[in-house]
């Protein structure tokens, strides 16, 4: 058993939910589906499993999000 736990602006625990997983790369994989615009933290009982960041892209102007995609490539392209 896990959970999920909704991450406020202002850091703090907004929601819960918890979840069924065989393992933490599980958990975190059913996490993924919870995060609408915030922050998420993975939770198996006392033990953080991890943190996901909300996807602020959709909060950036067009002009942002391209230019941050464009310096993505460029890197990956160095490497």
């Amino acid at each position: 058993m896990y959970r999920v736990y909704i991450v406020g602006r202002e850091g703090r625990f907004v929601g819960v939910r918890e979840i069924e997983a065989a393992d933490d790369t599980a958990a975190l994989k059913i996490a993924r589906q919870h995060v609408d615009g915030r922050d998420v933290e993975v939770w198996q009982r006392e033990r953080r499993v991890g943190y996901i960041p909300a996807d602020r892209t959709s909060e950036q102007s067009p002009i942002v999000r391209l230019a941050l995609q464009r310096l993505s490539q460029r890197e990956k392209r160095k490497s």
